[in-house]
């Protein structure tokens, strides 16, 4: 499923993406020139919605494919009760 491996990789990446929020927060913490590490803040802020943003989209896609398989099967059940049906008849 290419959708499971889609949300897999955005739920690394976010993880990857915390632990250097909390690097760079330290780093911030400790610097001498707030500047610069308000502007790698925002850099990071950005990177993080870029991220989060493509998440979401991968799980509403995840979303539709669960829906679609269920429909599928519904349907399949459907099909195979009405072919037993006729076959008990």
């Amino acid at each position: 499923m290419g959708e499971l491996d889609t949300v897999k990789h955005c739920l690394d990446e976010l993880n990857e993406l915390k632990k250097d929020q909390t690097n760079e927060f330290w780093r911030f913490t400790r610097s001498k020139d707030r500047v610069t590490g308000e502007m790698q803040n925002k850099r990071i802020k950005e990177k993080f919605e870029k991220r989060w943003n493509k998440l979401i989209i991968a799980m509403k896609n995840l979303n539709m494919t669960l829906q679609s398989l269920d429909h599928n099967a519904i349907e399949l059940y459907n099909g195979l009760a009405g072919w037993f049906d006729e076959k008990l008849e």
